[in-house]
């Protein structure tokens, strides 16, 4: 292993390392590569149920109307009239609710594995430090970051722009189609236009998470001398286990010594090693 000048972080990150930022919450996971992952699964709802949302949506715009035709401003009808249509509304889009959830839980567990950890909740003064912040305002992730953030409103941005000049000549058209016809083009737009955003944040989401595995990585490194502390602190400073292994060593030879008087035969090599035997008749029998 070899240090990088100036006590550079040239060395991988050991294994007590990386479960200590585990247990920290400190773990390598992409926020885009979330996000895309849930679009994508509120849309494929949006699809599965958007006949059945659309419906519902008209009865209930129908049903509101009614009631509010026969509306008497009383505090405990007002109370119900907005429970009731809160209720409502939410049964209606519970399928993209639930599927956007159940997609940003399946993606952390997928990235990350199962993890609690408290600690991340914990005071730490350094964040408060004005001099952090400052130095993670101009560090390599928030130009990562600042890098995302345009190509995502450069994409946004020409994506739409194709979409609908792709659907130009029927636009000019939606005037003659009615309330209906109108309000199904605008829905299949917005779709296409979600869909394309959605593979491109996917696209984006998985070169992410590969950097943000990477840079999880180079941020865990540790210098030489980190690793020599964290050695001497997990399986004890070099010069004290040579010096118990020398005792250990002593007592065994000085054991071995008080037994020789009470050999039988002692076979001898001059120059390597010496055998005391003893003869027990009761043992060998």
């Amino acid at each position: 292993m070899n240090e990088g000048p100036g006590g550079e972080r040239t060395e991988e990150a050991s294994q007590q390392r990386i479960e200590k930022a585990r247990r920290e919450g400190d773990v390598p996971k992409s926020r885009e590569f979330n996000s895309a992952i849930a679009l994508l699964s509120g849309l494929l709802a949006m699809w599965v149920f958007g006949s059945f949302t659309l419906t519902s949506l008209k009865n209930l715009n129908i049903v509101t109307i009614k009631q509010l035709n026969n509306f008497q401003a009383e505090p405990s009808i007002i109370q119900f009239f907005l429970g009731d249509l809160f209720t409502r509304f939410a049964l209606i889009i519970s399928p993209f609710l639930i599927a956007t959830a159940a997609a940003g839980i399946l993606t952390n567990y997928l990235q990350v594995g199962p993890l609690f950890s408290f600690e991340v909740l914990a005071f730490r003064p350094e964040k408060l430090n004005p001099f952090t912040g400052i130095k993670r305002l101009f560090s390599r992730n928030a130009l990562v970051e600042t890098i995302k953030a345009i190509l995502k409103l450069i994409a946004v941005t020409g994506i739409v722009y194709v979409t609908v000049q792709g659907d130009l000549v029927y636009f000019q058209a939606i005037g003659s189609k009615g309330v209906s016809g109108m309000l199904n083009y605008i829905a299949g737009l917005t779709f296409n236009v979600a869909f394309r955003v959605a593979l491109f944040l996917l696209l984006l989401g998985i070169l992410d998470l590969f950097y943000q595995r990477w840079s999880y990585s180079e941020k865990l490194k540790m210098t030489l001398q980190e690793v020599k502390d964290e050695t001497k602190q997990t399986e004890g400073s070099p010069e004290i286990k040579r010096i118990i292994q020398e005792r250990q060593l002593t007592m065994t030879q000085r054991r071995m010594m008080d037994e020789i008087p009470e050999a039988d035969v002692v076979v001898t090599n001059p120059r390597h090693i010496a055998v005391a035997i003893k003869y027990d008749r009761e043992v060998s029998l």
